[in-house]
């Protein structure tokens, strides 16, 4: 016989969804971060919103074990955060300038409408933020670490933490075809009091989360306000 109960019924919490041991390795997670919530008030846009909701995906990943997903998410959050900042830009300017090379010859090409922009790889995009000076160099040094440890994410690459010295190190592929590498550190002190657990994937995805959301911070500086957080 047909059901004809059309009543919708409520989701599953989580306590419904996971079992006790599982909630109380995620809260341990949540406690350790020691992280404050980000919210956006009504100057921002609607593109902005998306990408803190974006922030709250990649903490709920990270929290709950799903490192893998938290580290996507972590790489989709940034380049959605150059995206805004270059709209914005092109909303003011008119135009965006890409420098680009023919023949050897650097020349310089306009982006004037966010269609165009949106052909952009994140590379591009960070070599364009670079060019308009709106990051330092340490923070732009870190932009392109991101944009590397996402290559490898991309394509499966991701190597293993080990201890050596005092930090925790992995060394990257700074170019996939290429044998240019990168060290990429996090200090043993850190990995203590921040996080819970050592497995490699864990960190990568704590390192991503950390330092994903210090860049956003700093790039939205005066419109992210910041309240305790809520899990």
């Amino acid at each position: 016989m047909k059901n004809t109960n059309n009543t919708k019924q409520p989701k599953l919490t989580l306590k419904e969804r996971y079992n006790e041991e599982f909630l109380e390795k995620a809260e341990c997670r949540r406690k350790a971060l020691q992280y404050k919530r980000m919210h956006v008030g009504q100057i921002n846009t609607d593109r902005l919103e998306h990408m803190i909701k974006l922030l709250y995906q990649v903490h709920q990943n990270y929290y709950l074990g799903y490192f893998e997903a938290s580290c996507t998410l972590a790489g989709s959050m940034f380049e959605q955060s150059l995206m805004i900042l270059l709209e914005e830009k092109i909303n003011e300017d008119g135009f965006i300038s890409v420098k680009k090379s023919k023949d050897g010859k650097p020349y310089y090409e306009k982006i004037t409408n966010v269609e165009d922009l949106a052909q952009c790889n994140i590379g591009i995009l960070i070599s364009i933020v670079g060019y308009y000076k709106m990051l330092p160099h340490n923070e732009y040094n870190l932009a392109k670490t991101l944009q590397n440890i996402r290559n490898c994410i991309v394509h499966d690459m991701l190597p293993k933490f080990s201890l050596t010295n005092g930090y925790y190190q992995a060394e990257i592929k700074i170019n996939l075809n290429s044998n240019i590498t990168k060290v990429v550190k996090i200090p043993e002190s850190e990995i203590k009091s921040r996080t819970t657990g050592q497995s490699s994937i864990e960190l990568w995805s704590y390192f991503l989360l950390t330092r994903t959301r210090s860049l956003i911070e700093f790039l939205f500086i005066n419109r992210v306000k910041k309240f305790p957080p809520e899990f």
